[in-house]
């Protein structure tokens, strides 16, 4: 029995109990002893939450898989050392372009992280795939944001329009004048994954980020409920009042304007996949989180009045 990784390519074969398993984990394809190649929900024989696909070929001696150079994948009685009989294959109208053309040369077959075991020629061509793709029905995940590894980008909005205070103090004493700034503006926030997600599946996030006025914290605490692809949003109200002050003969503008940044997080961690099939099948989750909010920018420019 061995792992052989996610794909089998050209000439390449999988014997009894050999399994491929997907780059995330979910699935996995094997080669059982009766000659029958199995796809089940998990990570390999120690780990299997349930049937997904077979090739139906169950039969009283070992066969093997192989992946022809001609992009045709096979099943044969025996050994490849000692080949009996073909068993299956897409040479009896499965496959979806002509086998035995030179552009297949090259062709793999993949154990897809939706479950979906494709043969793929070199151009990216679809020869077969067994469209056995089990469907997500929500996911529970408990992930850690980098925050050293954020992007953020400050946007100016033009939408915004900037509040300017002008203290002009034509005296030869101090004056102060107050800018005073209410404006509501709308947060968003996302999330995305390596992994496809079908849109509109319910992903409960243990850890979620916090935006408030420009900065971003994580709340290990909380768990929120996503509703995966949507662009969630808040609107909420900066409330402001920025002191102006004028010394003697000084002329004094303060200008406040709502300016917008946008933060990318990484984040990664476990996840529990909940399928309508009735599989409960653990792994992991990564991708970023992406969100925007708005922070106030006040300048000051200060000139000397002649006098």
């Amino acid at each position: 029995m061995g792992n052989r990784g996610d794909r089998l390519m050209v000439g390449e074969v999988l014997r009894p109990n050999d399994y491929l398993v997907s780059y995330n984990g979910l699935y996995y394809g094997i080669m059982q002893d009766n000659g029958d190649f199995v796809v089940f929900h998990g990570s390999g024989p120690d780990n299997n939450h349930g049937f997904v696909y077979h090739t139906n070929t169950t039969i009283d001696e070992p066969a093997f898989m192989v992946m022809q150079g001609d992009g045709n994948l096979c099943l044969y009685r025996g050994t490849p050392e000692s080949r009996g009989g073909w068993l299956w294959g897409l040479n009896d109208g499965k496959a979806r372009v002509p086998l035995g053309d030179s552009r297949n040369w090259g062709s793999v077959a993949v154990m897809q992280g939706d479950g979906n075991f494709v043969v793929y020629s070199p151009r990216g061509e679809v020869i077969w795939g067994d469209d056995n793709v089990p469907v997500i029905s929500k996911v529970e995940a408990s992930v850690n944001y980098d925050l050293n590894a954020r992007t953020t980008v400050d946007v100016n909005d033009p939408n915004q329009i900037p509040l300017t205070v002008d203290n002009y103090n034509a005296t030869d004493s101090a004056q102060t004048r107050t800018l005073t700034y209410s404006k509501a503006y709308t947060e968003t926030s996302s999330w995305s994954a390596s992994d496809s997600i079908t849109v509109g599946i319910s992903v409960e996030f243990t850890a979620v980020p916090v935006l408030d006025e420009g900065n971003v914290t994580i709340s290990a605490s909380e768990t929120h409920t996503y509703s995966w692809g949507a662009t969630e949003s808040e609107t909420n109200t900066i409330t402001a009042e920025v002191p102006v002050n004028a010394g003697a003969y000084e002329d004094v503008k303060c200008t406040a304007i709502l300016q917008q940044r946008e933060f990318t997080i990484p984040y990664s961690g476990s996840a529990t996949y909940h399928y309508q099939d009735g599989a409960v099948v653990p792994g992991t989750i990564s991708g970023n989180y992406s969100g925007t909010t708005y922070f106030l920018m006040a300048q000051t420019t200060k000139n000397d009045i002649p006098h």
